[in-house]
C-alpha cells in the first residue's frame, strides 16, 4: 500500500519544479501548495468519507454525546441505530472503552451475531473490539444495536459513560464516535432517550399551563411532545411559549428539531 509519507514528497517536490519554472505571484503559490497537499492526502488514503452515522431511537442524529435515562433494568435493554449514509455496501466494528463508572459496571453490545461484554474499567488505551461485524446496504439502517450496563445493582443517580465508536472495518480511519451516558432516574420506569440539551432552557419544569422555551443561540424549527412509549400529543413549528395545559398529567419527552433536522430531548413533568 502507498503510504502519505511515500506520496506526499513526490506532490511537494512537483509543486516546488512548477513554482521555479513558472513566476506565480503569492496567491497561486499558495493555491497550488494547498492542492498538492490535497491530492497527496487523497491518493495515500489519508482523505476518508464518514460512512457511518449513530441515530437515537427515533432517527436522529446522536451526535459527539449523548445519554439513556430510566430505571436500572431497563438501562440495560438501550439500542442505537447505525446508517450507511455511502453507496455502497458498508460493514462497519465497534470498539469500546469507559470514560467513567463510578459503580464499576460491566457493558454489554450485540450485534445480529451475539453479545459481548466489555469489563468494567476498560481503558481508552486498551479499548475492547467484539469479534462481530454488521453488513448495511447503502442507506440503510442496522435497527438493532443493543448497548448498555449489564451487570451491577443501580440506584437513583447511579451513572456510568462510554465511548463507542463505529468503524468501517476495511478502513479504520472511516469513524464514528460518541461519549454515551447512561444514567438511573428512579422517577421513571421505562427507557427514555434524552439527548443532551446545552444551550437550551426549557422552564418551569415540572409545568401547569404554559411552558417556556429559550433556545439561546439555535435556531430550531418544530417541537414535538410524546409521551414515554412514543405517542405524539404535538407537533408545531417551534415558538417560545407551548401551552401544555389541557395535557394529561404525566411525564413527557420534548423534541427540539433544529433547522438542519438534528433533534435534541428534554423530559419535562407536566403536573
Amino acid at each position: 500500500m502507498i503510504t502519505y509519507s511515500a506520496v506526499q514528497p513526490f506532490f511537494l517536490y512537483l509543486y516546488s519544479k512548477i513554482v521555479l519554472n513558472f513566476e506565480l505571484n503569492k496567491y497561486y503559490r499558495a493555491m497550488l501548495k494547498n492542492i498538492c497537499i490535497v491530492f497527496s492526502l487523497i491518493f495515500s488514503g489519508g482523505l476518508t468519507a464518514q460512512s457511518f452515522q449513530e441515530l437515537d431511537t427515533l432517527d436522529n442524529l446522536i451526535g459527539n454525546d449523548y445519554t439513556f435515562i430510566g430505571t436500572g433494568g431497563y438501562l440495560s435493554l438501550t439500542k442505537v441505530h447505525v446508517t450507511n449514509i455511502s453507496s455502497t455496501n458498508k460493514t462497519f466494528k465497534a470498539s469500546v472503552y469507559e470514560v467513567s463508572n463510578p459503580t464499576g459496571v460491566d457493558f454489554q453490545i450485540c450485534f445480529d451475531g451475539g453479545c459481548f461484554i466489555i469489563p468494567a474499567g476498560t481503558p481508552s488505551s486498551a479499548p475492547v473490539i467484539p469479534n462481530a461485524a454488521q453488513l448495511i446496504a447503502p442507506s440503510g439502517i442496522f435497527n438493532e444495536l443493543k448497548i448498555g450496563p449489564f451487570s451491577g445493582l443501580w440506584v437513583a443517580g447511579d451513572s456510568a459513560v462510554w465511548n463507542i465508536k463505529l468503524f468501517n472495518e476495511l478502513d479504520v480511519n472511516d469513524t464514528v464516535t460518541a461519549n454515551v451516558t447512561w444514567k438511573h432516574d428512579g422517577s421513571v420506569s421505562i427507557e427514555i432517550v434524552n439527548k443532551l440539551t446545552n444551550g437550551i432552557d426549557v422552564f418551569p419544569n415540572p409545568v401547569k399551563s404554559e411552558l417556556t422555551i429559550n433556545a439561546k443561540d439555535k435556531k430550531l424549527s418544530e417541537v414535538v411532545l410524546m409521551d414515554l412509549t412514543g405517542k405524539v400529543f404535538l407537533r408545531e413549528p417551534f415558538m417560545n411559549k407551548m401551552n401544555v395545559g389541557l395535557f394529561p398529567t404525566g411525564i413527557y419527552i420534548l423534541q427540539l428539531i433544529d433547522e438542519n433536522r438534528n433533534s435534541s430531548y428534554k423530559k419535562i413533568i407536566i403536573e
